[in-house]
């Protein structure tokens, strides 16, 4: 009896892991994508490992930083370009739409 309360605790454990894992995923994924994944990336998902899952979710937030990293040189590009027209702020070329 005390070995199958264990083995509850422990998978139950396992499912509240891939549960946070699989939300946090999700959520990236949203981020970079703009929808939600679908169930076949769910069930691809919650057949990896801990570490495997690891290694995904580090992946897509690696991209995420990186593409954000890349959006932030292009906004400054398009900035420094848009002030050669004029004395503009930056607060004034978002509020004209132009940034």
């Amino acid at each position: 009896m005390r070995m199958a309360q264990t083995y509850r605790r422990k998978l139950e454990k396992e499912i509240a892991q891939l549960r946070a894992d699989w939300s946090f995923y999700s959520d990236a994924w949203k981020d970079w994508c703009g929808s939600r994944p679908g169930d076949s990336q769910y069930e691809w998902f919650s057949s990896l490992t801990e570490a495997e899952r690891r290694k995904e979710i580090q992946e897509l937030c690696d991209s995420i930083n990186e593409q954000t990293e890349r959006e932030e040189v292009e906004h400054q590009e398009d900035l420094a370009q848009l002030q050669t027209y004029g004395d503009f702020t930056e607060k004034q070329l978002v509020a004209w739409g132009c940034l």
